[in-house]
């Protein structure tokens, strides 16, 4: 889009800003926060219009040059909608895109017509509003008696301004009241809000707006069912260790068992043979060793005093033993 020298905008555009009509009509239209508006201009004969200069309270907007089969040539003489205007071809009507809340004002354009000799003014009031958000619904609940229960609704949307809100059944304003028991508003409680660009809206069951203060809840058995797997893997898991933790204690306690299976049996044999004799003594082996075992069976024998020399014999010290090694 090419841009005009500025004293040549200023100059062309006085006219035409003082013979905007402070007593035109204005023509309100809504836009939607970074999306775009149409500024509708409704000219009878476009062929007719030589030029289109548009302007706000403080500051020049833009300025339109029809041209014979080719689409119009639009100059924008303001910084803050440099690559945000157009221009539709056939009517001349303004476009403005990525629309800021700062773009809610005043426009007026003024239409020159008959090579000059005739100028009509359209003025519109532009108000940028955001798209409504989510909106959520949350209670406070009083219980009286008889199981009845007074409850409080709000409703809250993420872009509250100039916001309206309504109810069914009937209500407005963000907040409704509501005693709920039997013989009560049966059915779903639905608040809507809306601004003039955008409406939203949430329900609940009125049947459940006392549940969390009368003993019968029925969304706790879902929650009960849901909770009833893990804790019973958990109480398997404790009894196991529990189990394991006694059979540890019981083995330790346990005393050891003798798993040798040789045994020594000791006799004691008293001889009067010279002191180099052997005793052996032949013991049935069914008659002592159990089925399957090694029994070593030593005799000790000792000499009596009438066979005890005065010194001992060579080769052996006094009081040596004998044993008998029986198997």
């Amino acid at each position: 889009m090419a841009r005009l020298p500025v004293w040549i905008l200023l100059l062309g555009l006085c006219p035409w800003l003082e013979a905007s009509g402070k007593n035109s009509a204005i023509t309100t239209v809504n836009g939607i926060l970074g999306e775009s508006v149409t500024l509708p201009l409704k000219i009878k004969n476009p062929q007719d219009v030589e030029n289109i200069a548009w302007s706000s309270p403080d500051m020049s907007v833009a300025f339109v040059q029809p041209r014979p089969s080719d689409a119009p040539q639009l100059s924008v003489t303001h910084q803050d909608y440099y690559g945000r205007l157009n221009v539709s071809r056939d009517n001349y009507d303004l476009v403005i895109s990525h629309l800021r809340a700062e773009d809610s004002r005043v426009y007026t354009a003024n239409i020159n017509t008959e090579h000059g000799e005739k100028t009509e003014t359209r003025r519109f009031s532009l108000h940028v509003y955001s798209r409504l958000g989510t909106v959520t619904i949350t209670r406070s609940v009083t219980p009286t008696e008889n199981g009845t229960c007074n409850v409080t609704l709000t409703c809250r949307v993420e872009e509250s301004e100039n916001v309206t809100f309504s109810w069914t059944p009937p209500g407005a304003g963000p907040v409704l009241y509501l005693s709920q028991g039997p013989g009560g508003h049966k059915g779903a409680v639905t608040c809507t809000a809306w601004n003039p660009v955008s409406r939203s809206n949430a329900s609940v069951d009125a049947e459940l707006l006392c549940t969390d203060t009368v003993p019968r809840c029925e969304h706790c058995r879902s929650w009960v069912l849901a909770a009833t797997g893990p804790v019973a893997l958990l109480l398997v898991l404790l009894l196991v260790g529990v189990l394991l933790l006694l059979r540890h204690k019981t083995q330790r306690q346990r005393p050891p068992q003798d798993t040798s299976s040789e045994k020594t049996l000791y006799k004691q044999v008293t001889v009067s043979q010279p002191a180099d004799a052997r005793v052996y003594d032949d013991i049935p082996a069914s008659k002592v060793v159990p089925p399957k075992e090694e029994l070593r069976i030593y005799s000790l024998v000792q000499y009596s005093d009438k066979m005890r020399p005065g010194s001992p014999p060579e080769g052996r010290a006094s009081g040596m033993s004998n044993y008998a090694n029986v198997v």
